[in-house]
């Protein structure tokens, strides 16, 4: 099997550590990873030039509120889980019932088992 058949995630984190631990573990599982990206503005930059099989949002990055990023990804039909401290009863979750949802501190790898849940769905 070639790299390329692993999918590939799309990790937004705001935080360096929690980032870097989210995205060995993902590593880790077989995915293969973009990020973790900490602005919307390199979000965005990154989605006009390609298009992950799956993203982990952390929905507020250092320049703002990603949820014009995750109106994108659903639009593209892209799955992705939101882990966050932000709950899905707030503002920016309303709109985005139908995802999954982990609240932080969720452990890198609670974050995998919901991303192969979801490679499982597609299969």
């Amino acid at each position: 099997m070639s790299m390329e058949e692993f999918p590939l995630v799309l990790v937004t984190e705001v935080n360096a550590i929690v980032g870097i631990d989210l995205c060995e573990a993902l590593r880790e599982a077989g995915y293969r990873v973009v990020g973790p990206v900490a602005t919307v503005a390199d979000v965005e930059a990154y989605l006009e030039r390609e298009q992950p099989d799956f993203a982990v949002i952390e929905p507020w990055l250092k320049d703002g509120s990603c949820a014009g990023t995750m109106e994108r990804l659903r639009q593209r039909g892209v799955p992705f889980v939101v882990h966050s401290v932000s709950t899905p009863d707030e503002p920016i979750g309303r709109n985005f019932a139908n995802v999954p949802w982990l609240s932080k501190p969720a452990t890198p790898w609670d974050v995998v088992i919901a991303l192969d849940g979801m490679a499982m769905e597609t299969l």
